[in-house]
This record gives structure tokens, sequence and C-alpha cells, in this order.
């Protein structure tokens, strides 16, 4: 027969909705927990987002003055490089007004070369010729100009050495770097520096077999008899 819709019906149906109910409750909850990691995040990356401070400030200008300053650097440098190479030819022009050399270099290793070279003119010499160096250009050349033919061009750095003649005995008096040379010696100039020394080499001319390498150090400029034209 049908069980009559009594009490126990409606009780079974009151004790299936608590374990609904109690199913939605964790869903929730999970949810709400979400919702706050969630916001909890954005809050994490709000200060990258925020207005730039103080030191943010700072930092832009100085990015733009350092951009400044660099802009007048490089305007200054074509500026002098203009004016130097305005210099250069008015050297080379006066040069080439002389009739005769002032010999204050030596060609160590021969070169031969074409009359012209992209249009610049290069000059031919054999080792142990004599030159007067005109011009020594940043870029490994010298300007020069042959004792023998009075021809004038440009040859590779490498294969020329400027040679300079002590005027009076330069000792070394016991510092470390000084080059002791006699009156009447010669001395090959390695380089000049703006303080009024000279970094000289011992010159042999020609180098002898099997001898020890020349010795080496700094010498006041004012001990060398100066022949330069630059």
């Amino acid at each position: 027969r049908r069980a009559p819709d009594g009490p126990g019906r409606r009780r079974a149906g009151r004790r299936g909705a608590p374990w609904m109910g109690c199913c939605f409750s964790k869903k929730a909850a999970e949810d709400q927990a979400d919702q706050a990691d969630v916001k909890q995040a954005v809050k994490l990356e709000e200060p990258h987002k925020a207005a730039p401070g103080p030191s943010s400030k700072l930092i832009d200008e100085i990015v733009e003055r350092v951009s400044g300053i660099r802009g007048k650097a490089e305007e200054y440098r074509d500026t002098l490089q203009t004016q130097v190479a305005q210099i250069e030819q008015e050297k080379v022009a006066s040069a080439g007004a002389k009739d005769q050399a002032n010999v204050n270099g030596v060609v160590i290793a021969s070169y031969a070369a074409e009359a012209e070279f992209d249009g610049t003119t290069l000059l031919e010499a054999q080792q142990g010729e004599a030159v007067e160096i005109v011009l020594r250009d940043a870029g490994g050349w010298s300007y020069c100009r042959s004792e023998a033919s009075a021809k004038m061009g440009w040859l590779p750095s490498s294969k020329v050495a400027e040679v300079a003649r002590v005027i009076a005995d330069h000792e070394d008096v016991g510092h470390e770097g000084l080059l002791s040379v006699l009156t009447n010696e010669l001395v090959e100039v390695v380089n000049r520096h703006y303080s009024g020394w000279a970094l000289c080499r011992e010159w042999r001319d020609p180098p002898l077999p099997g001898a020890a390498a020349p010795k080496e150090g700094w010498v006041r400029e004012a001990y060398l008899e100066d022949k330069r034209s630059e």
C-alpha cells in the first residue's frame, strides 16, 4: 500500500536540506577567500603603479642633465676636430714651401707605394733614409719629407722613427724610469709628454745582431735638440 504523506516523509526532506546548505556555505567561503587573495595581490602591485616620488624625479633630472652635457661635448669635439684639421693643413702647406728637409727621423722599414692613394700622396722610402717628420697623424700615418729627393708624402708611422740628439748629459740620478744618456748621443723619441718629458730609447742604427734590447726611459725635453716641425 502507498504510504501516507505523513510526518516521516516531511522529516526526510528536512534532513536533506541542512546537508545541501552546508555544501553551498563551504563554496561561498572558498569564493570569499579567493577574492581576498586577489585584493591582496592588487594591493601589492599598487606601489609599482603609484605616482613617481622625489627620488624618481631626481633621477629623471640627472638623466636629462647628463644628456645635455653629452650633447655639448659632442659639439665641442666636432669643433675641435675641425680646428685641428685646419692647423694640420697649414703645417703641411708651410712645410711644402721649404727647400731643405729638417731631418728629425729615420725610415726603419722600406715602404713602396703608388704616387697617390685615394687622393692622398704617399711617400716611397728606403730603410735607413733620413726624413723630416712634418706631422704625425693620430690615424697611424706620418707626413714626411725625404732628405734625398725632397719629395713629400705620407708614411705609415710604424715605418719611421723620430730621432733626436742629446745636447747635455742626462743622468738617471738613481731614479727608476729615467734614461742616462751623454752629449751628442742619438735617441729615438718614442713619446713626448705635455709635462716636458720624453720617453726615449737608445738608438742603434743598424741594430747589432744578438745585441741586448736598447734601454728605454724618460729624458727631459730640454736635453734634446729640437728639430720638430710640429
